[in-house]
């Protein structure tokens, strides 16, 4: 079984882990997130919940997936009819965004059996490891090979 480790708790860590599950659908694979202590797929970028930061980039252009161009102004349509295509919305939006995005592709992979363990913890170290590869160590002393 392959054992994969994603290291970070932001929107790029929680694309990558999305992108896994959406091309991954066997239970060959285990997904090791290491996504500290915040809301995972915010980081500190979309964590601001002040609706004067906003994103440097119009609502259109924003997403998760490369292959699904305007699925966050999709997302926000839905609750914020009142928003344009066109508009710099609040950073926060495109967490929420993030997070309903990312908990279903979780979700639906633990119920085909796949193993995905979110990890409300840092990593501290990773290591060459001549068995497995690398070794991910946590800042709680726990470590998985990867």
């Amino acid at each position: 079984m392959k054992q994969v480790a994603i290291i970070g708790g932001g929107a790029a860590a929680a694309a990558v882990v999305g992108e896994i599950l959406r091309q991954q659908r066997t239970r060959d694979i285990a997904i090791h997130w290491v996504a500290g202590h915040g809301v995972r797929g915010r980081g500190i970028a979309y964590s601001a919940q002040a609706d004067q930061h906003v994103l440097n980039v119009r609502a259109a252009g924003m997403g998760l997936f490369a292959d699904d161009g305007g699925a966050f102004f999709r997302h926000v349509a839905t609750r914020a009819p009142q928003a344009k295509a066109s508009d710099f919305l609040p950073r926060a939006w495109f967490g929420d965004y993030v997070e309903a995005t990312l908990a279903p592709l979780i979700e639906a992979a633990r119920e085909r059996g796949q193993r995905v363990h979110v990890r409300s913890s840092n990593a501290v170290a990773v290591r060459g490891d001549d068995a497995a590869g690398y070794r991910v160590t946590d800042e709680h002393g726990e470590s998985v090979a990867v």
